[in-house]
């Protein structure tokens, strides 16, 4: 996740926090995941960087709030519409990163009846 957003990843939980990824390219939400170490910021500097700093000998990543984490259940993507059925969001403004445990429930409930 982008620097901004490491007030609220520091804050998951290894084996305890639910966890998709979303591609914004494809925009499509996968999962499910989760933390298998604690959050940590910039442990992998060059993660998906694709740009050199003039600074820096090596691309920083932009993405320095970074968890480790490993495959709980492989399930269906989500495409963005049915994402946003599955937590109730009628709209295309953006949302937050954190969800519920319903909305959570309810993603993998979406997931799962596209098998």
């Amino acid at each position: 996740a982008p620097q901004n957003m490491w007030a609220t990843i520091k804050n998951i939980k290894p084996r305890r926090t639910a966890l998709f990824l979303y591609d914004f390219s494809n925009q499509r939400l996968m999962g499910l995941y989760q933390a298998s170490e604690p959050p940590a910021f910039n442990a992998v500097p060059e993660a998906w960087a694709s740009r050199r700093v003039a600074s820096a000998s090596k691309a920083l990543s932009p993405y320095p709030s970074q968890v480790q984490f490993r495959t709980v259940q492989v399930l269906p993507n989500l495409n963005v519409h049915e994402y946003n059925r599955a937590i109730g969001q009628n709209t295309k403004l953006k949302h937050s990163i954190v969800l519920s445990h319903s909305q959570v429930k309810a993603i993998v409930a979406a997931m799962q009846a596209k098998k």
